[in-house]
């Protein structure tokens, strides 16, 4: 009874599905358990860790705002002390008096040693030290000078935040107590001032954390404008306090989210970029916020131990899982293979014999061992042998293989046999009964033992005489057709889809000299025209969509040599045995010359036509004087149009022709003069003559003519044209004299305006000297230089060569030189560099942009150089992108105050300078990083034409 095997695929499938079922359920469980209790446990895990950073940071911020409490403590016990002042009081009247010094200093020692100040001195309401300890002198730094008179004028304790005195000096921290007379509401005497040094007392306590920890610090930053500055030195950066800066929008960094009013526990990356949880707060009464962080690593690395051990104890509880339903899957699977070992025996057999019978090659199996050979019914019908006639043994099979076949198959089977391959083939003639050879394809495999040596040969023989001989016709038929088409003078071509040649006969080389390889490969329309091949590559799409050829298209070609060659193309389309297209073949034959000649007529008939209509239009449409006349001091003319025999007053062209060239000229020696150049040139254009009329009145002629020549050279007559332009040459002597005229008057005008304005500056400068107010000197001089740069454009424009336009670079130049002689500037201490280029401007943007330089000049020589401080003063002036003007006026003076925004100055100068950028519609920058830097970029102003 035969075994059905889909009844064993099910007895086999189902006891398994029910075990992997189990198995799957089972793992869920242990997998889902596994998972609840690590996501518990992460979850208490990071509770404790954010407590335990809030614990920490909230401890830094009670320290951090008790040492503050301490420090404004300290400097109490001297604020508003009548004993302290009165001893500061007397110093100040008496600084010998060796007594109250030494009552001062013992004080200041004191406090110095019990609160361990960095250093503790006394300067008066100018800014003077007057004692210190350490009693080692050292320079009173700007900033504090600054700050000296609203301390003076609030009187109240102020705490100087994180800061340094020079960029090379260390950071300190200070109080300042205002010191005032004993009485209440005395006058100011000066400072007290305590300095603290955070390296001693504040750093430590922020940087340290109450447990061992690789990553965890604490960070004190203040914001600045668009900034976080870092106050303290960090773990991970050297010099890194009062250094580092971040920009506010890098909003993942905790230091700029607790800037920007976010409080509590937040994560995101550190100043490293290395992703950090962090605990974030203000401290309180103070520009401070505190950073608590720790990075997420070290944060994550116990979770990540516990992860792996719960990893390791559910692959363990899986591994147990499967290896027992493994062991139970293995020995039915056992069972069930036996039974179906059984049935594909079975079926192989079967279908070897159905194979055997339904090819129609024939099978052989020789016996290596034997040398038996044995053959399938297939062998009598292919070759018509009977089964008597075959032999089973080797000797059957050799002797009908053809003598000069024999020995090449021979060696083959052997040297297959003794390599050790697994396969032989060849094709060779075999005899068949009636005496004919058939061309047969055999192919044997080699069956080997356990240790590679042969022991028999499979195979199978198969008769492929008839395509053999469909091969040879074939390649007979292919050999003709390509000598026809290469020995065919057309040029024969193919091309793929793409537009890819695939193919071109020899014909190319003639037609257009390339060789094939230049062709085949290459785009179809590389070498054709321009113009031709947009056109081309526009249509060739529209020929595949519709899978068309094409017939008669003519196109223009680019020859080797750089000629063009006209083609004729006619092509039709390839199909695959879908009846999808694949390409185009075609033919192109070359009609140059053809095509030339039909050119040739063409512009031929064309050249005549437009010759007549033009010489029609010319001689009878237009207002100039058109003519041809002969060579010589005389001349006679030829021919001549109606416009010049009217111009020249004669009634009728036949009265014309009848005088002398020369009779139309006011002086004879004009037409001489002519006469040589034309000879001499060949050509006038515009030559301004002047001629005489039929009456006698004269005008002036603007002539423009061409010697025309015969083959040998010789000049034979001359074409020209005559236009009466007296009225415009009066026009324009009318133009240049009234042009004069006003030029003359803006001049004035312009000298004029320097003068009165001039004027107005000596009356500021006279007022200025009957005046003792110091305050209302300078006010008076500032008034001056303003005038006197409007005055300078004035001036400019007057020495001008071109009244619409100053040149901006000289006008700064005397500018800068005015303002440095009104300000005393010794050029020892305060140099100028300069770097211009070729800017010109006219007089709406120049006063606008002299008033702005004179502000920031004037702003740079009065307040950036103090206490004979030397430095340098830049001005560069260039066209910027798109002709904009850039001007900037830079200093390495002291700078502008602190937080002073010059967009909303009080001061009189910068409200002039932001009120004139907005006239000139300009944009205006500062830069504060070396000194002062003020670069303005603006364009023109483009004002209405006036009437």
């Amino acid at each position: 009874m035969r075994s059905n095997p889909q009844s064993l695929d099910r007895r086999e499938h189902r006891p398994s599905l029910y075990l992997l079922l189990i198995l799957l359920v089972l793992a869920a469980g242990i997998i889902t358990a596994g998972y609840l209790f690590y996501r518990g446990y992460a979850q208490n895990f990071r509770g404790e860790v954010e407590r335990g950073l809030s614990s920490i940071a909230e401890l830094k911020v009670g320290q951090l705002v008790q040492w503050r409490k301490e420090q404004l403590a300290d400097a109490s016990a001297f604020y508003r002390n009548r004993a302290f002042s009165g001893l500061v009081e007397r110093l100040l009247e008496t600084p010998a008096d060796t007594d109250v010094r030494d009552r001062i200093l013992s004080w200041l020692d004191r406090v110095q040693d019990a609160y361990q100040y960095d250093r503790v001195f006394i300067l008066d309401a100018q800014g003077i030290e007057r004692l210190a300890v350490p009693g080692t002198p050292e320079p009173v730094a700007s900033h504090l000078l600054q700050q000296i008179p609203e301390i003076l004028r609030s009187n109240k304790i102020t705490f100087l935040d994180f800061h340094r005195d020079t960029p090379d000096r260390p950071i300190y921290l200070g109080l300042v107590v205002p010191v005032r007379e004993e009485s209440d509401g005395g006058r100011p005497l000066g400072v007290l001032v305590l300095r603290i040094d955070p390296a001693v007392h504040l750093y430590p306590f922020i940087q340290q954390w109450p447990s061992p920890s690789r990553t965890a610090e604490t960070l004190l930053v203040r914001r600045e404008g668009d900034e976080v500055l870092f106050l303290n030195e960090l773990r991970f950066r050297k010099n890194s306090a009062l250094s580092l800066r971040v920009p506010l929008d890098k909003r993942d960094q905790p230091a700029v989210k607790v800037a920007l009013g976010q409080e509590g526990i937040v994560a995101g990356n550190d100043y490293r970029g290395v992703p950090v949880l962090a605990d974030v707060r203000r401290v309180p009464d103070s520009p401070w916020f505190l950073v608590a962080h720790m990075d997420t690593t070290e944060v994550n690395a116990p979770l990540q131990e516990r992860l792996w051990m719960i990893i390791g104890l559910v692959a363990a509880l899986l591994f147990g899982a499967g290896a027992g339903a493994g062991l139970i899957w293995r020995q039915q699977r056992l069972r069930f293979f036996r039974e179906r070992l059984a049935a594909a025996l079975k079926q192989s057999h079967e279908r070897f014999l159905l194979a055997n019978r339904a090819t129609y090659n024939a099978i052989w199996d020789w016996d290596l061992r034997t040398n038996a050979v044995l053959w399938n019914e297939n062998f009598q019908t292919l070759f018509g042998y009977g089964a008597e006639e075959i032999e089973p043994d080797l000797e059957s099979w050799t002797s009908r293989i053809h003598p000069e076949d024999l020995e090449r198959v021979r060696t083959g089977i052997h040297a297959a046999i003794e390599s050790g391959r697994q396969s032989w083939s060849d094709q060779y003639r075999f005899r068949r009964k009636d005496g004919r050879y058939a061309v047969v394809d055999d192919r044997g495999y080699i069956v080997r033992k356990a240790d590679e040596s042969p022991v028999r040969m499979i195979g199978a023989m198969q008769d492929i005489t008839e395509r053999m001989q469909a091969e040879e016709k074939l390649r007979e038929s292919e050999e003709k057709y390509r000598a026809i088409i290469e020995t065919n003078q057309e040029w024969i071509w193919q091309i793929n889809n793409e537009g890819i040649h695939t193919y071109s006969n020899l014909a190319i080389e003639q037609i257009l000299g390339y060789s094939i390889k230049d062709i085949v490969g290459k785009n179809a329309t590389i070498h054709m025209h321009p113009e031709d091949r947009r056109e081309i590559e526009e249509m060739l799409p529209k020929w595949i969509e519709n899978k068309k050829g094409w017939n008669n298209l003519v196109s223009r070609w680019l020859h080797k040599d750089g000629s063009i060659r006209w083609l004729e193309s006619n092509a039709v389309v390839m199909l695959d045995v879908n009846g999808e297209l694949i390409g185009f073949q075609g033919s192109d034959r070359d009609i140059t010359e053809r095509k030339l000649a039909e050119l040739a007529s063409k512009r031929a008939e064309e050249a005549v036509g437009k010759s007549e209509e033009k010489y029609r239009g010319l001689t009878g449409n237009v207002n100039l004087g058109i003519y041809r006349n002969t060579v010589g001091p005389e001349g006679k003319f030829i021919e001549a149009n109606p416009a010049i025999v009217g111009m020249f007053g004669y009634k009728s062209k036949e009265e014309f022709l009848a005088i002398n060239v020369s009779d139309l000229y006011q002086n004879a020696k004009g037409r001489n003069k002519f006469n040589d150049k034309m000879l001499k040139e060949g050509f006038v254009r515009g030559e301004e003559l002047w001629l005489k009329k039929k009456d006698g009145s004269s005008f002036v002629g603007s002539v423009s003519a061409v010697a025309v020549k015969d083959e040998q050279g010789h000049v034979k007559y001359y074409d020209g044209i005559i236009d009466d332009i007296t009225e415009r040459k009066r026009a324009e002597e009318v133009l240049r004299a009234s042009l004069r005229e006003k030029e003359v008057l803006l001049r004035e005008v312009h000298h004029r305006v320097k003068n009165n304005m001039q004027v107005i500056s000596s009356f500021f400068n006279l007022q200025a000297g009957y005046t003792t107010n110091e305050e209302c000197r300078a006010i008076l001089k500032e008034g001056q230089t303003r005038i006197r740069s409007m005055s300078l454009v004035h001036e400019k424009l007057y020495q001008s060569c071109d009244l619409s336009k100053i040149d901006l670079a000289g006008y700064i130049q005397s500018l800068v030189v005015h303002l440095f002689h009104v300000y005393l500037v010794n050029p020892a201490q305060v140099r100028m560099e300069t770097e211009f280029e070729d800017v010109s401007l006219d007089i709406n943007s120049a006063v606008p942009c002299g008033l702005i330089l004179n502000e920031l000049i004037s702003n740079a020589l009065k307040h950036a150089f103090p206490e004979g401080r030397t430095g340098v003063i830049k001005i560069g002036l260039r066209r910027g992108p798109g002709g904009a003007v850039e001007l900037r006026v830079a200093d390495d003076g002291v700078g502008l105050p602190e937080g002073l925004d010059f967009r909303k100055a009080e001061s009189f100068g910068l409200q002039i300078v932001n009120l004139l950028v907005d006239q000139l519609e300009a944009a205006i920058d500062l830069d504060r990083k070396k000194g002062t830097a003020f670069t303005m970029t603006f364009r023109e102003l483009k004002y209405a034409p006036r009437a």
